[in-house]
């Protein structure tokens, strides 16, 4: 079979193909930067209806890790990012997260306050999940559509089951210590034998159970405190000391949600006995502002997929006006 032949290669040729794909990357950019500045005029818009926003001087971020968790590595450019945009009267984050580690999250949450004198909104585009969803509720006001869900904020401890790490929830722990002391006394009450119930409770470290009761006090401190000085800041302190606490316990129940990924979504926020109670703005699909909120979302999503190298991944974005980091990780 003969070869088909080809033109030869031409330097300008492919220097003009260079220069095409390198300014279809920096249009993709250039979008994502518009929509950004379309939401800062947006709530820029809506903090001065609220007289908070004195000088019009907004600034959104967004922070899409749909698929890689909260980690001390993102402190570095996250701070990177809020430098870019200096000390602002009111901060937006659009952030799509799994969640992740809740100190690190904490400190995120500590660096947007620095960088802030009025207010701290949070968008939810798709997901914002536990560690994720306390950044939510450290926040002035939660921004939610119908694709929007938060998710239960009970730690999640790591266990190594069969070779592989397993994320539980430290609350299982201690229900299964719970349950096997309560076994314990029924059957000694009824004269039975306890040796089974003794043995699987041996079994528990008790070190190990106090890191689980450790880690649920602090999401739910971590929670209490911010929803306290922040979201119900304006509340008298009898009257909103009882209210955060039923909040904060009704988004660590397991027996409310089962399990850590269950979603909650804006609509069961609004009925809920306790959640209505939090600061939420559900937008409208059709809604200008939501369609840009969209927008960002699909065009990260896109860019995090295109142009990966064999192994290695677009997995986080950072993204400002003025500012874009992207990070890496294996395949």
């Amino acid at each position: 079979m003969l070869e088909e032949k080809m033109k030869p290669a031409r330097y300008d040729n492919i220097l003009n193909e260079i220069h095409v794909n390198i300014n279809k990357a920096h249009d993709d950019r250039d979008a994502r930067i518009q929509l950004l500045q379309d939401l800062e005029k947006h709530f820029c818009e809506y903090c001065a209806e609220k007289s908070t926003c004195t000088n019009h001087n907004a600034k959104a971020l967004l922070y899409y890790a749909p698929q890689a968790p909260i980690e001390e590595g993102d402190i570095l450019p996250f701070h990177s990012m809020l430098n870019s945009i200096g000390t602002v009267e009111c901060i937006v984050l659009i952030i799509r997260s799994p969640g992740g580690s809740g100190p690190i999250a904490e400190k995120m949450v500590d660096l947007c306050r620095k960088h802030l004198k009025k207010k701290f909104i949070v968008v939810v585009p798709t997901f914002a999940k536990s560690a994720a969803t306390l950044i939510a509720l450290s926040s002035d006001m939660i921004v939610m559509g119908e694709t929007s869900e938060l998710g239960p904020i009970d730690a999640q401890i790591p266990v190594m089951e069969a070779g592989l790490v397993q994320w539980v929830s430290a609350q299982d722990y201690l229900d299964a210590r719970e349950e096997l002391v309560k076994q314990i006394e029924k059957a000694a009450k009824a004269g039975d034998p306890t040796d089974a119930y003794l043995a699987q409770l041996t079994t528990l470290n008790p070190a190990f159970l106090k890191y689980c009761h450790n880690s649920m006090e602090f999401s739910k401190d971590f929670a209490r405190k911010r929803l306290t000085n922040f979201m119900f800041k304006d509340y008298t302190e009898a009257d909103k000391g009882a209210l955060i606490d039923r909040i904060v316990e009704t988004l660590s129940s397991r027996s409310r949600f089962f399990t850590h990924g269950r979603m909650i979504t804006i609509e069961e926020i609004m009925q809920d006995g306790n959640l209505k109670n939090l600061k939420t703005k559900k937008l409208p699909s059709d809604y200008k502002c939501w369609n840009s909120i969209e927008g960002l979302t699909m065009r990260s999503e896109i860019f995090l997929g295109l142009d990966n190298k064999p192994g290695q991944v677009k997995k986080k974005l950072f993204q400002a006006s003025d500012f874009t980091m992207l990070c890496f990780g294996a395949k």
